[in-house]
């Protein structure tokens, strides 16, 4: 069956648009539209930056990297666990092993 997506009103930096996010519902995508708007309105006022095109893609940036972050954290913490799996496996074999 498929899923039903529907468009919500959000306003970012006075501009208004209806948006649909797959998976998301709309409590969701407004809270994602206020948090890109928080994200401009800190770039904003620490930057000399007027334009809002260009106050978006840095704002796009930083949403980026902070997913391009959190992805390595959570490989770096996948091999750590496979690696203490692992260490768990040979250790409850020898330990079989001698009996």
């Amino acid at each position: 069956m498929e899923q039903i997506t529907e468009k919500v009103p959000i306003n970012i930096c006075g501009r208004e648009l209806k948006v649909a996010i797959e998976g998301l519902n709309p409590l969701e995508v407004s809270t994602i539209a206020r948090n890109v708007e928080a994200k401009i309105n800190d770039i904003k006022e620490n930057s000399n930056i007027a334009d809002t095109g260009k106050l978006g893609l840095l704002a796009a940036l930083e949403f980026a990297a902070e997913v391009y972050m959190l992805q390595s954290q959570i490989s770096n913490t996948r091999q750590a666990d496979e690696r203490k799996v692992d260490t768990m496996i040979t250790s409850l074999r020898s330990a079989l092993g001698k009996h």
